[in-house]
């Protein structure tokens, strides 16, 4: 499918509905992609998400600054200090499934 074209290569990234803020797709590796839920985990209460900072290499809350590895979501730069939500997934290379 095109809508998901970025997916297509190692490092691509791209955004999809569901989870509590959205869910983020990143394909780690040819066999391997990460789905994480964009909603921060420092102060669920505000609902901020985690987007893809300028560097490529981490996602930051634009409401409190924290910032995330993307490789595993582990928080990298406080306030934050629990993980990002990671969704499990299934891939065979042509198709994904992302589930709870």
């Amino acid at each position: 499918d095109p809508l998901y074209i970025n997916l297509n290569a190692v490092g691509g990234l791209m955004y999809v509905t569901g989870g509590s803020k959205g869910i983020l797709l990143y394909r780690k590796s040819i066999d391997q992609v990460m789905a994480y839920d964009r909603h921060c985990t420092y102060q669920v209460e505000n609902y901020c998400q985690v987007e893809l900072e300028s560097n490529n290499f981490t996602l930051i809350d634009s409401c409190c600054f924290s910032k995330f590895e993307i490789d595993n979501g582990s928080p990298i730069q406080s306030p934050a200090t629990m993980y990002l939500k990671q969704y499990r997934n299934t891939f065979d290379g042509t198709i994904l499934h992302v589930y709870n």
